[in-house]
């Protein structure tokens, strides 16, 4: 088994990659924004039950001398002297027994707070309790029975009321769910757009061609650029995706140069070891190996080869799909295989190509069993005699072992490697398996590149793979 290089590679090397990062946080949107959800209605739950209203009353005292006739001086300096002891009596446990008895409570259940007003011989008087109704008694109990004590602390002050106390219409601090439901909605997505990219940066992912060097042991045969699915706004608006091949005028010239610089590498590995037969494949879903396998065979086909597409991806298959073949009447390889057909009718070119190819339209679930019946190493050996290059689309290597299988039938094999999705030490775990004992494998293709710090959004290809609930999706 190959040396893995991940294993070595300094962490300290690693580059923060933003793109990546935030593609990462984007992919999980759904989730993000179902964890805020939650989290609101649960803080929104959790206020309600424990908020506890509170209601104040209060009334306007003015203070005098007992027996003498004061100046509006001494009445302000008795106020003063009153408000500073006003609180020990409305604290004192004579008077809140007294209070508590007369409104029928075990216990004074509330506040009572007293202040001057400035320049004044005013006092605000202040009781707060659980209820309007409760306050509203409280008070008016204390400003009947605050002479029990009153007597015994302020001397010869009297006090007399200026305007009374009403029953309380509103709570002191109303419910305001909304705010804290706010917080933590935003809160809960910072904290998991902060974990996401935590778990981005640490994935040993292929971020960039240096990686494949540093952290794969094969070789990087080419490297296929970003293209947008959508060229127009209005392709976006419609979903009227084309497909990313070299032979389409709307296709980037860099993609299709990038292309065509990938088929003369692999021609030239081919040539070197003989082979004529070429898998092409990934690990996961969705990395678009089809739209490798096809624009290889495009671009091979350019250069007057007779070049063979054969779409062996039996459980999902996807090639006439990517080659906008959906109008043409197909015979499926996986009839043939299972006895139904003849393989000479297998055979169309993709339009506007010299490009033969060998298709299916329908799922097989018996694909494995297809496979090791032996018939399609019969129909690879009788094509090899008539075609320069046979390039066969496999299923992922991580979902089925048709692709594992397929590899004893072929002279070399390709893996697709886009970026940053699939751990290194899986990558080489396939470059293992694709080796096999006769050092089968070519290298790679790293797919769907994106340039700059904060890289374009989006991700090339069709779309075309396996879903984890084993439907079909495009």
């Amino acid at each position: 088994m190959a040396e893995n290089k991940n294993e070595y590679a300094p962490r300290d090397e690693w580059n923060i990659d933003l793109y990546s990062i935030v593609t990462d946080i984007c992919h999980e949107w759904m989730t993000i924004l179902f964890f805020c959800i939650a989290a609101a209605l649960l803080t929104r739950v959790v206020v309600t039950e424990r908020y506890q209203p509170t209601y104040t009353t209060q009334a306007t005292l003015y203070v005098t001398k007992r027996g003498t006739q004061s100046t509006i001086y001494d009445n302000q300096y008795s106020a003063e002297t009153m408000a500073t002891k006003f609180e020990q009596i409305l604290n004192s446990n004579l008077l809140q027994k007294k209070v508590a008895q007369e409104v029928g409570l075990s216990f004074f259940q509330g506040s009572a707070t007293a202040e001057v007003i400035p320049e004044t011989n005013l006092i605000s008087l202040k009781v707060t309790s659980y209820s309007p109704g409760m306050c509203f008694k409280l008070i008016n109990s204390i400003m009947r029975n605050y002479g029990v004590v009153s007597d015994y602390m302020v001397g010869d002050a009297i006090l007399e009321t200026l305007q009374a106390p009403e029953i309380p219409v509103s709570p002191d601090y109303p419910l305001n769910a909304g705010d804290a439901m706010k917080k933590a909605f935003f809160y809960t997505a910072a904290a998991l757009c902060l974990l996401i990219a935590v778990f981005s940066y640490m994935r040993d992912t292929i971020r960039s061609e240096k990686d494949i060097t540093r952290k794969l042991d094969a070789k990087n045969l080419g490297t296929l650029w970003h293209e947008r699915k959508y060229k127009t706004l209005g392709s976006w608006i419609r979903k009227n995706k084309k497909g990313i091949l070299i032979t389409n005028p709307t296709c980037s010239f860099r993609y299709v140069e990038s292309a065509r610089k990938l088929a003369r590498h692999v021609k030239n590995k081919m040539d070197e070891k003989g082979a004529k037969t070429l898998l092409v494949t990934s690990v996961l879903e969705n990395e678009g190996k089809s739209t490798v396998a096809a624009n290889l065979g495009l671009a091979l086909a350019q250069e007057a080869e007779r070049v063979l597409l054969i779409d062996c991806d039996f459980r999902k298959p996807s090639q006439y799909k990517v080659l906008e073949m959906q109008d043409v009447r197909i015979d499926d390889l996986g009839n043939v295989l299972n006895g139904k057909g003849f393989a000479n009718d297998l055979i169309h070119k993709a339009p506007g190509s010299n490009l033969y190819t060998i298709l299916n339209t329908v799922a097989f679930e018996n694909s494995t069993e297809m496979i090791l019946s032996g018939m399609l190493q019969k129909i690879i050996d009788y094509f090899r005699e008539s075609m320069d290059y046979i390039i066969l689309d496999t299923s992922p290597l991580a979902l089925v072992a048709d692709a594992e299988e397929i590899t004893q039938m072929v002279d070399a094999t390709l893996l697709v490697v886009e970026e940053h999705t699939v751990e290194a030490k899986d990558l080489n775990d396939a470059i293992d398996t694709l080796n096999g004992d006769r050092k089968k494998n070519l290298g790679c293709v790293y797919n769907n590149a994106h340039v700059g710090i904060l890289k374009s959004a989006g991700s090339y290809g069709y779309g075309y793979g396996y879903s984890y609930g084993g439907h079909y999706e495009q």
